[in-house]
């Protein structure tokens, strides 16, 4: 037998105690898992986002996801840059990083990608981690999972995931993916396509980010050189990356095509250099928080109190000019550096608001309330993908059932999954269950009812009577919130203008819930627009 005959064996063995295990309590857990119902031939965008975010809740449960602001602010920093270069993409990304020591990396539906640590200490520069995530990304962008379905090969990944949960359940967590990798587990397999394309697709990132295009090639290397060392072993990137050695003289072809466009790094690889020495204590100690924080004295405390003056007489820039000081006097004391956030935000000033709390954040990682106010600041600049990240961090350090923890997982479910699949206006009543009139794209000067009309995500269903509808007429930022009207899956709102009319202009529409804003749409009035 070849050794590659062999390495398929071993892998089947494998995956033949993985499904054997799974089976054992897939049909009490699959409903669980797939909110939408059955998988359609066709996989929409709702469909893998939903299968994603069941995949990575139950492989949560089962493995070791670091924590730590320096690793895992790094990772997320890292695809946050390179989605920068991918253009509008249906999904927000979460990037993971995993305490494991082989070097792989895989990606789940739905933008969840997950890094082996024994990647990230491996990794021989920025450029070549900036290679792999890329790649992975590309996994995702070119939706390779619902083409996957589409030829009746996308892994069954509900049904070994039912078993993952069971074993949960059973209290044997980490049996299913054992030492092969949980993309093993999963069957998370690509096709020779799939892989040139996600390596095109990450070399392009990568060019475009700043980085050396060939870098993947060098990680393609690792992986050929620890088969090598040790036959027996097969690295668990074998199983969802085929034939490396073939993939390394593509990828340095694909890269002399690349231009490679200057970014400012620095700044992103020293936080790579960081993350790398920091790795290893993080794993020998479990995760354990690293806290260098310090408090001020008095005379910090002392400027703390003018600064909240200061506030109080509405000088705000008295007030942080005062907390400068103070953080040139206690560097390491985060109560400095999170009250000048605080102040930041209540001005406006969101941007420097999240640099303030990333700075408290690395004096003391432990507090859910900072990671919290960097989630509603990058929420309020439109960066879902950091805003993601920070809630899920307060999330995890938030009490179970604490009020916090629910408040953080429903602003992740918000940012993850869109209010509504389908939406429109339309210029008649509504006669019927599923008919809402004839759609229009905008209404005539002087119109009496303005209506809209949307078809919930299964995620926020049970919430859809306590949603509010607020109209607000052009240049007006206060309004009246109202009630939907609710037909399962389906809200409406209809507006009924006071005489004369709706003027010309632009009217937004405001869905709300519990004091957010889950939905905004612009309605346009009158033919001058």
């Amino acid at each position: 037998m070849t050794e590659s005959g062999r390495r398929r064996t071993r892998l089947a063995r494998v995956l033949a105690l993985v499904l054997a295990v799974a089976s054992a309590s897939a049909c009490e857990q699959a409903a669980k898992l797939d909110p939408l119902g059955v998988i359609p031939q066709q996989l929409d965008s709702d469909h893998e986002r939903e299968l994603g975010y069941e995949a990575d809740q139950s492989l949560q449960k089962q493995v070791h996801v670091i924590d730590d602001p320096v690793v895992a602010g790094f990772a997320n920093d890292l695809g946050r840059t390179l989605l920068a270069q991918a253009g509008h993409q249906p999904f927000v990304y979460h990037f993971r990083v995993i305490q494991d020591p082989t070097l792989n990396a895989f990606a789940l539906p739905g933008g969840y990608i997950y890094i082996h640590s024994g990647t990230l200490i491996e990794a021989g520069s920025l450029d070549e981690l900036a290679g792999v995530v890329g790649h992975e990304i590309g996994h995702v962008k070119l939706r390779h999972f619902a083409r996957m379905q589409e030829q009746g090969q996308l892994p069954k990944i509900l049904s070994t995931l039912a078993g993952l949960a069971g074993a949960v359940v059973t209290g044997q967590p980490g049996i299913l993916v054992a030492s092969q990798g949980i993309n093993v587990a999963l069957e998370l397999r690509f096709s020779r396509e799939f892989e040139s394309e996600a390596d095109r697709e990450g070399v392009t990132l990568a060019a475009a980010s700043g980085f050396r295009p060939d870098a993947l090639s060098r990680f393609l290397q690792r992986i050929v050189a620890e088969e090598h060392a040790d036959p027996q072993h097969v690295p668990p990137y074998l199983y969802s990356h085929p034939d490396p050695d073939k993939r390394i003289d593509t990828v340095e072809v694909m890269a002399r095509r690349e231009q490679v466009v200057p970014h400012p790094n620095d700044a992103l690889r020293a936080s790579f250099e960081a993350a790398k020495a920091r790795l290893p204590d993080l794993v020998a100690s479990q995760g354990a928080p690293v806290i260098t924080a310090k408090p001020g004295g008095p005379e910090a405390e002392a400027l703390l109190a003018a600064a909240d003056a200061a506030v109080q007489t509405e000088d705000t820039d008295r007030a942080l000019s005062l907390l400068r000081e103070a953080q040139e006097n206690a560097p390491s004391d985060p109560a400095v550096t999170f009250r000048m956030g605080e102040i930041e935000a209540q001005s406006g000033r969101t941007a420097e608001a999240a640099e303030s709390f990333r700075r408290t954040i690395e004096l003391d990682p432990t507090r859910a309330l900072v990671f919290y106010r960097l989630g509603e600041v990058t929420s309020e600049q439109g960066d879902a993908q950091m805003a993601v990240y920070a809630f899920e961090q307060a999330a995890r350090r938030a009490g179970a059932a604490g009020t916090m923890r629910a408040r953080a997982d429903w602003r992740v479910v918000t940012l993850t999954f869109p209010l509504v699949t389908e939406s429109g206006l339309t210029g008649a009543t509504r006669s019927g269950k599923d008919e809402l009139g004839v759609a229009v794209e905008r209404y005539a000067e002087g119109a009496r009812k303005l209506t809209w009309w949307g078809r919930l995500g299964p995620r926020y269903v049970k919430h859809a009577k306590d949603m509010r509808a607020r109209w607000l007429a052009p240049g007006e930022s206060t309004a009246e919130e109202k009630k939907l009207s609710v037909d399962g899956s389906m809200i409406t709102s209809t507006f009924d203008v006071p005489a004369p009319g709706a003027r010309t202009g632009s009217w937004t529409l405001e869905i709300r819930f519990e004091g957010d804003t889950l939905l905004e749409r612009t309605v346009p009035v009158g033919d001058s627009l």
